[in-house]
C-alpha cells in the first residue's frame, strides 16, 4: 500500500515578496511540487520610518493573498501553512494585519521568530542542494538576515541580524543611480551591523564559519536573482538556479555594473525580476560583506528555502 499523501500549501509573507508553494507532501521522502507563485507586495515599504505597516502596503498584500487563495482552491490543497517574518513580527500593527488577513481570506498566519525562520529555511535548503555535512546558510530577506550553521546533522545554530535589503535601500539609497557616498554609507552600515551582531560579548556567541571547514550556501531572492543575472536568464528556471555557484568576484562585478545604472536601465537586465531593481544593490552588498567577513570566495545558490522547510516540517507531523 502506498503511504498517504497530503496536498498542502505553504505561504511565505515576506517583507518584500509573498511566495506560494503547493506540493504533495508524503510523511517521508521528497516533496512533489505542484505549483509555485510569487508576488512582490513591498509589505515593508515605509515601515522603517514609522514602525507600522502602511494602509497601502496592507491593501497590496491582501490582494496578493486573495490571488493565492484562489490558486490554492484551484489546486485542491487540503492544508495551508502561512508564516510571516521580519516586518510582521516587528510592526506595531503586525497583529492587526494578521487578523485582517484571517478575516478576509480565512488564512491563519504564524509569525515566526528569527530562530524558527532559520530552522525551517535550513531544512528547505538542505533538501534542495547537494550540501556537505558542514554548511553556513545565508538567508537575506527584506527586513533581516539569518546566518544558519548546520554541522554534522546536529540541530542548526541560527543567528538573526536586523539587516535587510528593504531597510538599507529605503534609508540610504536615495539617488538614481546611487551616489558613491550613498554606496560607501551602505557598505559601512552593513559592516557595522554584522560586526556588532557577531561581537564576542554578545549573549549568544556565533562560532565563525570557515572556508576550511564549511561551504557557504545562499537562499532567498537576492542570491537567486544574482544567479539568474549571471546566466542572463530571460525566464526564471529553478533547475538552473539550484546548485549554481557564484564567485565573490562575479557578485562584485554584477554589483558594480548595476550600481552605475539608472533604475530604468536595471529593469532591462536579463534575470533581474521586476520589482527588485532597487533592492538588488543593497542585497548584493550584504552578500559580499558576509563573504568578506568569513573569507569565502564561493557561494552555492539554493532555490529551496523557507517554503520547502514549512512543508517538510508539516510532513513530519503526518
Amino acid at each position: 500500500m502506498y503511504p498517504p499523501v497530503t496536498r498542502a500549501a505553504a505561504i511565505d509573507i515576506g517583507t518584500n515578496t509573498f511566495r506560494l508553494l503547493i506540493a504533495d507532501v508524503p510523511p517521508a521522502g521528497e516533496l512533489i511540487p505542484v505549483h509555485r507563485a510569487r508576488i512582490i507586495t513591498r509589505l515593508g515599504k515605509g515601515f522603517y520610518s514609522g514602525g507600522r505597516i502602511s494602509p497601502a502596503a496592507c491593501r497590496r498584500s491582501l490582494q496578493a493573498l486573495d490571488t493565492f487563495s484562489s490558486i490554492i482552491r484551484d489546486h485542491a490543497a487540503r492544508a495551508v501553512h502561512a508564516v510571516a517574518t521580519s516586518v510582521v513580527r516587528e510592526a506595531v500593527n503586525g497583529p492587526e494585519f494578521v487578523r485582517a488577513v484571517e478575516r478576509r481570506t480565512g488564512i491563519g498566519i504564524k509569525v515566526l521568530s528569527g530562530d524558527e525562520e532559520g530552522r525551517l529555511s535550513c531544512a528547505g535548503v538542505l533538501s534542495s542542494v547537494a550540501a556537505p555535512d558542514c554548511s553556513c546558510i545565508v538567508d537575506i530577506g527584506g527586513g533581516s538576515t539569518e546566518l544558519i550553521l548546520s554541522r554534522h546533522r546536529l540541530p542548526p545554530l541560527v543567528f538573526s541580524i536586523r539587516l535587510g535589503a528593504v531597510h538599507l535601500c529605503e534609508e540610504l539609497l536615495c539617488s538614481d543611480p546611487p551616489s558613491q557616498q550613498e554606496q560607501r554609507d551602505m557598505h559601512d552600515r552593513i559592516k557595522i551591523a554584522i560586526d556588532t551582531a557577531l561581537a564576542p560579548d554578545t549573549s549568544i556567541p556565533f562560532p565563525a564559519p570557515s572556508p576550511a571547514s564549511d561551504v557557504l550556501i545562499g537562499t532567498a531572492g537576492t542570491i537567486t536573482t544574482l544567479a539568474a543575472i549571471d546566466q542572463a536568464l530571460n525566464q526564471y528556471d529553478p533547475r538552473r538556479i539550484n546548485n549554481y555557484v557564484l564567485s565573490r568576484d562575479k557578485i562584485s562585478s554584477i554589483l558594480r555594473r548595476l550600481s552605475a545604472m539608472r533604475r530604468e536601465e536595471r529593469m532591462q537586465v536579463p534575470g533581474l525580476e521586476p520589482g527588485r531593481e532597487d533592492l538588488i544593490i543593497s542585497g548584493s552588498a550584504i552578500v559580499l560583506q558576509i563573504m568578506d567577513r568569513f573569507g569565502f570566495d564561493l557561494i552555492i545558490v539554493s532555490d529551496g528555502g523557507l517554503l520547502e522547510g514549512i512543508l517538510i516540517d508539516a510532513g513530519r507531523q503526518l
